[in-house]
C-alpha cells in the first residue's frame, strides 16, 4: 500500500505484568508547558488556551506527570517527513 506504515511489535513491548505500559517509543513525550511558553505560543497564534483541542486526564500518557485540569500539555513528535520533533499543544480536561 502506498503511504501505508506498518509497524511489527509484541504483546510484551506493550504490557508490562499485565497491564498496558505507555513508556514505549511509540508513545511521543508528553510534558506540562511553561508559562513563557505557553506566552509566546498564545501571542504568536493569537489564541486563548481555552480554544486549544484537548486531552483527558484520564489519558494514559499523563499517568507519570502531575496535571490538573487546565493546564497545557506539549506533546512532543517526530515528523515523519522530516524527522524533526514537532511541537503539538493540549489543554487537559476532564
Amino acid at each position: 500500500m502506498s503511504g501505508s506504515l506498518i509497524i511489527s511489535c509484541q504483546e510484551s513491548d506493550f504490557f508490562s505484568d499485565g497491564h498496558l505500559d505507555i513508556r514505549n517509543n511509540l508513545v511521543p513525550k508528553h510534558s506540562i508547558a511553561s508559562e513563557s511558553e505557553l506566552a509566546e505560543l498564545t501571542a504568536r497564534l493569537g489564541v486563548k488556551p481555552e480554544r486549544f483541542p484537548v486531552i483527558s486526564i484520564e489519558d494514559p500518557a499523563l499517568k507519570d506527570i502531575s496535571v490538573k485540569i487546565g493546564d497545557v500539555i506539549r506533546i512532543d513528535r517526530e515528523s515523519r517527513v522530516t524527522k524533526q520533533v514537532e511541537p503539538y499543544y493540549r489543554i487537559v480536561v476532564e
